[in-house]
């Protein structure tokens, strides 16, 4: 088992080493205290031992930053003997508090009961992933993009190192110790044989991908040359119906411009209407009129005609009047005449 000290004093740092590697666990004490969270995701410990009290960052926040991303047990070891605290270190993730000055023997039993806790519930972490690379422990096989390549224990130990210290450089004599302490006994000329039959494995699947990669840029190329062939087709009978939209905006403007004439038409239509209707009321006005003065003329013509009639009347009766004047004028002179003789 790997336990990782976070301690800043260097002399129970040290006691706390070597009480560790005399009770056979693999032991790394810490000494640069710069982003802790992420040198223990490195290390990949089995369990931390934690202080409180440290520079820069309190144990406190390094603890929820571990928690943020590992379930990795973590036993506080501290000065500090506040209830507060320990409940604290609880609630932030912490399995165990510790007090300084510690007892040996329960120190070790303290860890011991929570390492086999830990594997009890199985917070083993089985996979392990970088840059879309998998790492399955528990089958003992490396996947990437769908390409499975199956691994020998030797090889699983080498990668499953290499993924814990992704993206830093790891020297041979590093690497051999790490399998050592895993139970792998090899030496230099095996570890090269080791990582020349891992480089074939993965060399082997690489250029199945790059073959991939190859037949799906074909592919591509065929998808991208019937997709321009498509878009052709579409722009010709995108122009086609944009001719066809621009007839039918003419055919639409020629319609307006009838519509518009059929109305002014229509328009000047019932205009001449209305003028014809007032004059047809006028010669019927003037018809009644004319109809008027031609009854006003036949009942003067009428009148004329009694007048004539009475004046020939009146003339026949002055006659026999001026008749009878002279007759008795004549007679008087007959009477005067008869008495003068």
């Amino acid at each position: 088992m790997h336990i990782l000290i976070v301690e800043d004093e260097s002399a129970i740092r040290q006691e706390l080493r070597l009480l560790l590697e005399n009770a056979l666990y693999r032991v790394t004490a810490l000494d640069d205290f710069t982003d802790v969270p992420e040198q223990v995701l490195s290390c990949g410990p089995d369990l931390v031992l934690l202080d409180l009290n440290l520079p820069g960052e309190s144990g406190f926040d390094i603890c929820t930053r571990i928690r943020a991303s590992s379930e990795v047990p973590i036993i506080f070891v501290t000065s500090r003997t506040d209830s507060m605290d320990e409940l604290t270190g609880l609630m932030k993730g912490g399995d165990d508090y510790i007090t300084k000055p510690f007892q040996a023997p329960i120190l070790l039993a303290h860890i011991a009961a929570v390492l086999k806790r830990a594997a009890r519930e199985g917070t083993e972490v089985t996979k392990l992933t970088h840059k879309g690379a998998e790492l399955d422990i528990a089958r003992g096989s490396l996947s990437f993009c769908g390409q499975v390549v199956e691994l020998t224990k030797n090889e699983l130990k080498i990668m499953h190192y290499l993924f814990l210290n992704k993206e830093k450089i790891v020297s041979r004599a590093n690497l051999i110790e790490y399998l050592w302490d895993n139970q792998v006994f090899i030496d230099d000329n095996t570890l090269s044989v080791n990582m020349t039959r891992l480089r074939g494995k993965l060399e082997g699947e690489i250029n199945v991908l790059k073959e991939q990669i190859h037949s799906a840029k074909s592919n591509e190329q065929h998808l991208l040359s019937r997709k321009e062939t498509v878009q052709r087709e579409i722009d010709t009978k995108n122009r086609g119906k944009d001719e066809i939209l621009r007839d039918k905006d003419i055919i639409d403007r020629q319609a307006a411009e009838l519509e518009k004439t059929r109305n002014e038409a229509r328009e000047r239509l019932e205009a001449v209407q209305g003028v014809i209707e007032e004059l047809n009321n006028r010669i019927e006005s003037g018809k009644n009129t004319i109809i008027d003065a031609l009854n006003s003329r036949a009942t003067i013509k009428s009148k004329l005609g009694r007048y004539d009639t009475m004046t020939e009347q009146i003339n026949i009766r002055k006659a026999e009047l001026t008749s009878r004047l002279l007759r008795m004028k004549s007679d008087e002179a007959h009477q005067e005449a008869a008495m003068k003789e």
